[in-house]
């Protein structure tokens, strides 16, 4: 009888550590749908948000009818992270028309180093100054956006040197820095920076520039986020997909 037992035991195992892991991947798959229906929320507000700008701001008809399919496609499920920076450039293009264009995301540096802001996307420049590539958080007035979670637009560098005594180096020569915007996410934990976009001398000026400003960033730490996750949703339920098929052989 004992060596009955002991052979269920053993014919039961692996069929039991896949239904273990069933388990976990659907509280995984919770979580994420949990998370991403926060995200859809806050893009219906963001929503709201651009429709009342665009009346406030008296936008004209042709930058409301490009920004519509931009904002469309960011919001799409099926966009992969790395698409994303395409698209926040033709965002930013689209509302600003600047001569130049930056946007980094965070990352981790080396191990017990400072974070990193990378480059993922550019635009306007002949030859790239390599300084530009990779700039530690709080380096130059693109760190300090970065570590201090504020939109500044070029004349705020001014106002708070002369208020406050703030004296920030420019990153490069070479670089315009018009608009300079945070892509923060708000966690449980607190906010969290995703990265910088910079805006270098725009040809269309808007009224409340600084309010766009902060929609262009909100709508790509939005994007980069609700991509994350749908591709880690996707990823969750093919490896559940997997498991089943697992189990279902003879």
């Amino acid at each position: 009888m004992k060596w009955l037992i002991l052979l269920a035991v053993l014919m039961l195992a692996p069929l039991g550590a896949v239904l273990w892991s069933l388990a976990i991947r659907r509280r995984k798959i919770r979580a994420l749908e949990k998370e991403i229906a926060a995200v859809q929320a806050r893009t219906a507000e963001l929503g709201r948000a651009a429709a009342q700008m665009q009346i406030e701001a008296k936008l004209d008809e042709s930058l409301a009818l490009s920004l519509s399919p931009i904002l469309k496609d960011l919001m799409d499920s099926n966009l992969g992270p790395e698409q994303v920076p395409k698209l926040i450039s033709r965002l930013a293009d689209a509302v600003f028309q600047p001569e130049q264009f930056l946007l980094y995301q965070t990352v981790l540096g080396p191990p017990n180093g400072d974070r990193e802001l990378r480059l993922v996307a550019h635009h306007g420049f002949q030859k790239l100054p390599d300084g530009l590539r990779r700039i530690t958080v709080g380096q130059g007035k693109i760190g300090w956006v970065a570590e201090h979670k504020q939109n500044m637009r070029h004349e705020d560098w001014h106002q708070a040197e002369c208020s406050t005594g703030l004296r920030v180096q420019d990153n490069h020569p070479e670089l315009k820095i018009d608009l300079v915007g945070p892509l923060v996410h708000a966690t449980v934990e607190g906010d969290q920076v995703l990265g910088v976009l910079v805006i270098g001398s725009p040809a269309r000026i808007l009224p409340g520039e600084k309010e766009m400003l902060r929609f262009v960033a909100d709508m790509s730490a939005l994007a980069m986020v609700k991509a994350q996750q749908y591709s880690r949703l996707r990823e969750q339920i093919r490896l559940a997909r997997k498991d089943y098929e697992v189990s279902d052989r003879p």
